[in-house]
């Protein structure tokens, strides 16, 4: 019989939520045990805001009980893991760096209070109520404000918008006359500006000029499209956490610069100067890390970074840099000295935790707690669990013969296609191979799009459907050695020529064997855990009581 999640509450839970105050005392609460071992509601309620940074209370009901459930895995894996023999062995390296980061996490949490962060509710009806459709939008993005208005005003003059992008714009999407194809509204949440703009427009408007982190940019709303959506209760959860991750994101940035400025960090530009040089010579000889065989011990010696906190000389920041196994980064003394500075204040928060005396608060003890629980755990599963995971041959032909259809390749098409800026020039290039002209040399003369003059415009096969619509429409209709009429496909004219046809095959099933592996083992590791855990429950005699997780407030 399997252990299951049993809501009850024992006679010392009922005597603290009876106390005089009316309030449980958090450390005599139990909600989990197993043959002595206990979760207690204070382990709990730490645990979320360490892990989640939010207090449990502002979270769902059901998300408190599936992090309740993690807890309760990560302690029986572990318990099974030491009864096993299986102890906390990591190198001495591998744990001061995550401890470390827990003190630096424990740190932010006690300056920034993540936990404090929350979304109103209207913000998220109103982000759900944005999810049923999708934008196209085209764009022009450009280094400054000046020149944006003047991309506008040309705009507004009559100039064509996806001729401005091609000719102007300094984006990835400029190529394409600056269309970012379909959009929905959480594919657009690392630029809400822009985002806020195309939802609020309609078809065929033109922004003004709008700012973001990238730049400065002109957009036009090209098209909208209804796209299905979930009931809200479904996905309230993931509005939130879409929601609040890029405020604490913002709060950690705010904290980082917060410290750093109250601590003067400075990088001494000589000893800077030195560590580049010396990084070229090392690099000359393929070894950018081993820069200190370039220094003398004069070298070590100078000062690299100061601050209130304390420094490093040159030889200290490339002891640290072995320590933390980061690489240099290629570059000059901009990109290397912005390095180093992020690379010190790292260490530098370390110590103003220490300074804090923050190795001694229950948020750190739980977070090694934490640590070291998921490591033995994982090094069990490891070697007794996921090995069971394996995917047998007969489990793979199985999934083979019943899911045939995913076995079938579509039809594939080897094409060639030319770029040009507009229908008179797809004209003219038409007009060239009516005359006898070599498409792949008109392709490497003529086409704008990006490595032409190298490939001649040879795309490849292309399956059918991978790109869809028009461009399906029109190759797949065509004879080998045809060349299709001009279309306009993202935004540019196209000519196409069709060089092959590949009709669909069935893979065999040698041949499509590793694929299924790979697709069946998660899911299997999954199921094999899943299993290992309800045994393990049974085992340790799990006792698991929800009645106080479904009264937090």
């Amino acid at each position: 019989m399997k252990a299951v999640w049993i809501p009850v509450i024992a006679a010392c839970t009922l005597a603290a939520l009876d106390g005089a105050s009316g309030a449980p005392d958090p450390k005599t609460v139990v909600l989990a045990e197993m043959d002595g071992y206990t979760i207690t509601l204070d382990e709990y309620l730490l645990s979320v805001l360490i892990e989640r940074r939010i207090g449990a209370e502002d979270i769902p009901y059901d998300e408190r009980v599936v992090h309740l459930d993690r807890m309760v895995d990560r302690a029986l894996s572990y318990l099974e893991a030491t009864a096993n023999g299986y102890t906390f062995d990591l190198d001495e390296n591998t744990v001061e760096r995550a401890r470390r980061k827990a003190l630096v996490l424990e740190l932010f949490r006690d300056y920034g209070r993540p936990d404090t962060i929350l979304i109103d509710e209207e913000v998220l009806r109103s982000d759900y109520e944005h999810l049923d459709s999708e934008v196209r939008i085209r764009a022009v993005m450009v280094a400054s404000r000046g020149e944006a208005r003047e991309i506008l005003d040309l705009v507004r003059g009559g100039s064509d918008l996806a001729d401005l992008a091609r000719s102007r714009g300094e984006g990835a999407e400029s190529n394409l006359g600056g269309d970012l194809g379909w959009q929905g509204w959480w594919s657009l949440e690392n630029v809400p500006e822009i985002r806020e703009a195309a939802y609020g427009m309609k078809i065929g408007e033109v922004s003004g000029v709008i700012e973001t982190e990238y730049g400065y940019h002109v957009i036009r709303l090209e098209d909208r499209r209804s796209v299905e959506r979930a009931p809200y209760d479904q996905i309230r959860n993931e509005i939130f956490w879409r929601r609040r991750r890029p405020k604490v994101e913002g709060l950690m940035t705010a904290f980082r610069r917060s410290i750093e400025d109250s601590l003067n960090v400075v990088v001494n530009p000589d000893a800077l100067g030195l560590l580049v040089e010396k990084l070229d010579a090392a690099g000359a000889v393929g070894s950018p890390d081993r820069v200190e065989d370039f220094l003398t011990e004069s070298d070590r010696g100078r000062t690299l970074v100061t601050s209130r906190a304390g420094g490093f000389t040159l030889g200290e920041f490339l002891g640290y840099q072995e320590f933390t196994e980061r690489r240099f980064p290629s570059g000059g003394v901009l990109e290397i000295g912005r390095f180093i500075r992020r690379r010190a204040m790292d260490d530098l928060l370390v110590r103003v935790a220490q300074d804090r005396n923050l190795e001694n608060t229950e948020g750190f003890r739980l977070r090694m707690k934490i640590y070291e629980q998921m490591n033995v755990g994982a090094a069990y599963k490891r070697d007794h669990v996921y090995p069971r995971a394996r995917v047998t041959p007969a489990m793979a032909e199985e999934y083979y013969h019943t899911h045939r259809d995913e076995f079938v390749t579509p039809p594939e098409a080897h094409l060639r296609r030319i770029v040009v800026e507009n229908k008179a020039a797809a004209d003219s290039i038409l007009g060239a191979l009516a005359a006898g002209a070599d498409f792949e040399a008109l392709a490497r003369k003529r086409s704008l799009e990006p490595g032409a003059a190298e490939t001649g415009g040879d795309m490849g096969y292309i399956a059918r459907g991978r790109f869809g619509g028009l461009l399906d429409e029109l190759t797949f209709e065509l004879k080998a050695g045809e060349t299709s009429e001009p279309f306009v496909w993202f935004g540019q004219w196209n000519v196409v020529q069709l060089l092959d046809k590949r009709a669909p095959r069935v893979i065999p099933l040698d041949e499509a064997t590793s694929s299924i592996v790979r697709q069946l083992e998660p899911t299997t590791r999954i199921e094999i855990n899943s299993e290992w855990m309800d045994g393990l429950k049974e085992k340790y005699n799990l006792v698991v009581q929800l009645d106080v997780l479904r009264d937090l407030s």
